[in-house]
C-alpha cells in the first residue's frame, strides 16, 4: 500500500501553515474578520484533503499495476465522496457564522468544523499519519498560536448618551488621547428620555485597544462622564 512519508506530510503541512499564517496575520492587523487562525485552519484542512487524494490515487495506481484483475479500479473516482462531503460541511460551517452590522463572528468555528471533516475523512480512508499530523497542527493553531503571537482583540462598542455633538466630540478626543483605534460604524438619534426629557443618541464603534489598556478601563473612564448613560461591549 502506498503511503506518503511522514517527512513529506510534515513539510507540506508546515509550509501551508506558514503561508496561511502570514496572510492571515496581515488580514488580522487590518481588522478583517478572517484572521490568522482562520486562515491556518482552512489551509491545513485543504492540505489534508489534497494529500489524501494524492495517496488514494497512488494506491489505486499501484494496485492496478501489480494486479491485472484490479486494473478496472483505475477508472474509479475515489474522491467523489470526498468532494460531496467537503461541499456539505461548508453549509454546516456557514450556519455558525453570524453577520450583524458589518461585523462577522464564528469564522474560526466554521473553519475548524471544515478542517475536522477533512481529518475524519482522512482517518476513515486509513491515512493515519496525515490525520495525526493535521490534528496536531490544528490544536497548535487553536490552543497555542494565539498566545505566542498576541493580537489586540477587536470589539464592537455601543455608547448611549445625551447632548449629541458635545458628547460625540468628547468620545473622539478620549479615543485619540488613549491611543485607541476606534472606527465610527454608526450613529443614530433615539426618542427623548422619559426621566430627563433629553434626547438619547447612540454611537457604534469598532475598537482595537493598545496593549496597555482593557475594555473594563474604557467602561470605567467613560462612565465618569455624566452625559454617557450606557456602554455596551460586544465580542466579534
Amino acid at each position: 500500500m502506498f503511503k506518503l512519508q511522514t517527512t513529506d506530510i510534515l513539510i507540506r503541512v508546515l509550509i501551508s501553515t506558514v503561508a496561511a499564517g502570514l496572510v492571515g496575520y496581515d488580514r488580522e492587523q487590518h481588522s478583517h474578520p478572517a484572521g490568522m487562525r482562520t486562515h491556518i485552519l482552512v489551509a491545513v484542512g485543504a492540505c489534508i484533503l489534497a494529500m489524501t487524494q494524492v495517496a488514494a490515487c497512488q494506491e489505486i495506481i499501484s494496485l492496478s499495476v501489480h494486479s491485472t484483475k484490479a486494473a478496472f479500479a483505475v477508472r474509479a473516482d475515489v474522491t467523489r465522496l470526498i468532494a460531496q462531503i467537503v461541499s456539505g460541511i461548508g453549509f454546516l460551517g456557514a450556519g455558525t457564522i453570524v453577520i450583524t452590522r458589518r461585523f462577522v463572528s464564528g469564522l474560526t468555528t466554521a473553519a475548524s468544523l471544515w478542517t475536522i471533516a477533512a481529518i475524519g475523512l482522512t482517518t476513515g480512508m486509513g491515512y493515519y499519519q496525515i490525520a495525526l499530523i493535521g490534528t496536531i497542527m490544528v490544536l497548535f493553531d487553536l490552543l497555542v498560536l494565539h498566545r505566542v503571537v498576541p493580537s489586540a482583540p477587536i470589539r464592537k462598542v455601543e455608547v448611549r448618551f445625551y447632548n449629541g455633538p458635545k458628547t460625540s466630540k468628547y468620545l473622539d478626543e478620549y479615543f485619540k488621547k488613549t491611543a485607541i483605534v476606534a472606527n465610527h460604524m454608526g450613529f443614530r438619534s433615539n426618542n427623548y428620555s422619559s426621566d430627563t426629557d433629553k434626547r438619547i443618541y447612540t454611537s457604534l464603534y469598532k475598537v482595537k485597544l493598545p496593549k496597555n489598556r482593557t475594555y473594563s478601563q474604557i467602561i470605567t473612564d467613560l462612565a465618569k462622564n455624566k452625559d454617557i448613560i450606557q456602554i455596551h461591549v460586544i465580542s466579534m
